[in-house]
């Protein structure tokens, strides 16, 4: 099935949804959101969360529903590489020729994020070091305290620095 026709199924579905509901198709889910949904390829509700345009509440009324269609659409594109349930993205990536594979850009940060955002909120410990008041942004290198050579470069708003780091 094709990424048009697994979009034409979902809004399908959508119409289906709204008629029951007797609400407009945009109340259930936008085409947007759709479209985000077919191309984020969740195969879970963990990873229909990650999807832009789905909140707590629609996941709860319609995601079950809008899985067993994605399940049903799956390809073997997406299920012989790695693991069902990870965005299309992520399955997409061959770990076993991994030097065969190329991403481009907004791929490799659509994975990143999507599998950074899997770890929920998380808090790192370093040495603030390099810091730079620019316009509306602080720039700053958080270096690791153990005297390791790791250290992530981080932007932050200006206005959060004054109110929370003053």
């Amino acid at each position: 099935m094709t990424r048009t026709e697994l979009l034409q199924k979902l809004k399908a579905k959508r119409r289906e949804l709204a008629d029951r509901e007797g609400v407009e198709l945009f109340m259930v889910l936008t085409n947007k959101a759709l479209e985000e949904t077919v191309k984020a390829m969740p195969g879970t509700l963990e990873d229909l969360a990650l999807v832009k345009g789905w909140g707590k509440v629609k996941i709860a009324k319609y995601g079950t529903e809008v899985l067993e269609i994605m399940k049903d659409s799956a390809t073997s594109e997406f299920t012989d590489i790695a693991e069902v349930g990870l965005p299309h993205i992520v399955r997409k990536f061959d770990f076993r020729n991994s030097l065969e594979t190329v991403f481009s850009v907004s791929e490799f940060l659509e994975a990143v994020n999507i599998t950074l955002a899997r770890l929920g909120t998380v808090r790192i410990r370093g040495e603030v070091s390099e810091m730079r008041h620019r316009g509306s942004v602080v720039y700053f290198s958080l270096k690791d305290a153990s005297g390791a050579d790791a250290v992530i470069k981080c932007v932050l708003w200006a206005w959060k620095y004054e109110r929370e780091c003053r």
